[in-house]
């Protein structure tokens, strides 16, 4: 159980957010290389405004999240995911979102010479809720109602014994609206 409760006293007034969790993690071995991981979670995220009254959010959370994790070498790794999610927002509107993500990541690392992380999901939304407004932002995580698709690729490369190198790339296309690219570059020195 998480139990996340934070106040902001501003001169418009105060502003609660909360983010309880009560969630519930599974690990079978089923090989010496391969293991089956099941999350049920059931959560509350809510938003209580004196001034923004319009944005006031209650979302209740319902998750269920079956994985498998297998290791072919001792440098590789591959994950499968699927997650099911059936959100719904409590007060004013009434919104319900059901969201079902299908995720797939690969890990492949070298010690102390590089590593290389990838992942792609496809993300199937149902939201019943108005377009770009501040509760479809709260209840889909930035995502649209409809077919979105996110990938990402990291590759951290060892420069010196202290200094990593990383390449990081992400995109998105997210409902109808235009594809997305991110890149950043990032020198990490470790003392």
């Amino acid at each position: 159980m998480r139990n996340n409760q934070n106040r902001t006293l501003q001169i418009s007034g105060q502003e609660d957010r909360g983010l309880k969790e009560y969630f519930f993690r599974s690990r079978y071995n089923l090989l010496d290389k391969a293991d089956i991981f099941l999350v049920l979670e059931k959560s509350q995220k809510t938003y209580n405004s004196v001034v923004f009254k319009s944005r006031n959010l209650d979302i209740i959370s319902t998750k269920f999240n079956p994985e498998i994790n297998y290791r072919p070498g001792t440098n590789t790794r591959i994950i499968v995911r699927y997650s099911y999610q059936d959100r719904r927002q409590q007060i004013l509107t009434m919104d319900k979102a059901f969201i079902n993500n299908f995720t797939s990541e690969m890990s492949w690392r070298k010690a102390s010479e590089f590593s290389l992380d990838m992942s792609l999901s496809f993300v199937l939304i149902q939201f019943s809720g108005l377009p770009n407004s501040a509760l479809e932002y709260d209840m889909l995580d930035g995502l649209k109602n409809g077919k979105n698709l996110l990938w990402n690729a990291v590759y951290t490369k060892r420069i010196a014994h202290n200094i990593d190198l990383t390449f990081n790339y992400e995109g998105r296309k997210a409902g109808t609206a235009p594809i997305v690219h991110v890149g950043r570059a990032q020198l990490k020195a470790t003392f």
